[in-house]
Order: C-alpha cells, then sequence, then structure tokens
C-alpha cells in the first residue's frame, strides 16, 4: 500500500465518528440509557442499550460494503479491498449471530442513512424500538383475569 494511501486510512476514526456521535444524541433525546463500545459483548457494539437488550452498530459503507455509492471500492489495488470488505461482513455476521444466541436484538444503522436521517426520522425509529419494547413489558405484566 502507498505511504500516502497508508496515511489517509491511519486517519480514519474507529469510535465516535460523526455517525455514532449523530446516534448518541439521538438515545439521549429518547431518555435511553446506553453504554459505548462494550468489550465484554462480540463484536464490541458501538452502543448497548441493556435495559433492552439492543446493540447498535454504526457501520461505515466503504469498510462493512454497504451498496451505496459510499461502499464503492477503490480504482487501485480492488482484489486486497474487495477480500478486506468480504472479511468484515463475515465478521459482522459472526458476531450478530452470536449476539441474537445470547439473546440480544442487533439494529445496524449505516453511515450513509445516518448522515441522511434527519434527527426526527432516527428519533422515530429508535422511538419504535423503545414502544415495542414498552409493549413487550406491559404484555409480560398482565395478570390473569379474575374468573
Amino acid at each position: 500500500m502507498p505511504p500516502a494511501t497508508s496515511f489517509r486510512m491511519s486517519q480514519v476514526r474507529q469510535s465516535d465518528t460523526e455517525p455514532e456521535l449523530i446516534v448518541k444524541k439521538v438515545l439521549r433525546e429518547l431518555d435511553l440509557r446506553f453504554q459505548s463500545h462494550v468489550g465484554s459483548l462480540p463484536g464490541k457494539p458501538d452502543m448497548v442499550i441493556p435495559d433492552y437488550r439492543t446493540a447498535i452498530r454504526v457501520h461505515g459503507c466503504f469498510w462493512h460494503g454497504h451498496a451505496c455509492r459510499r461502499g464503492r471500492l477503490p480504482a487501485t489495488n480492488r482484489s486486497y479491498w474487495r477480500e478486506k470488505v468480504k472479511r468484515n461482513q463475515l465478521r459482522d455476521a459472526r458476531t450478530e449471530a452470536q449476539l441474537r444466541k445470547l439473546g440480544w436484538r442487533v439494529l445496524t444503522i449505516w453511515e450513509c442513512r445516518a448522515k441522511a436521517l434527519t434527527t426526527q426520522m432516527l428519533l422515530r425509529r429508535l422511538n419504535k424500538l423503545k414502544q415495542s419494547r414498552i409493549a413487550l413489558i406491559s404484555s409480560r405484566l398482565r395478570l390473569p383475569e379474575a374468573r
């Protein structure tokens, strides 16, 4: 890899990226308590909402092979990048399966969608998650009918 490319790649942030900060802001607006980058869970999800057993992964389109314009491979060294993205996708699928097996819901938010969505739209998506959890809890708390 050319030194200039290597330098550019070293400057890419791994945590607290712009899309992650957008999602964190919305989670705070929803008054959801969350933890960031929980190392004890498979894949170290970007955010975890323990009360809802939900792991949120904010994926960069390029690194995780999203089918959008941001997910296109570079023109140079295509075989290297194709294999790199394929390994990332396999790891993503493996860690998602592990999280689900442990009883966690997994919500994946793509970089392009996080940036394109308004806060209100993202708020509605995450609010549905909150409402579904509230409905689940209330259905478990229903008392049997008196005879």
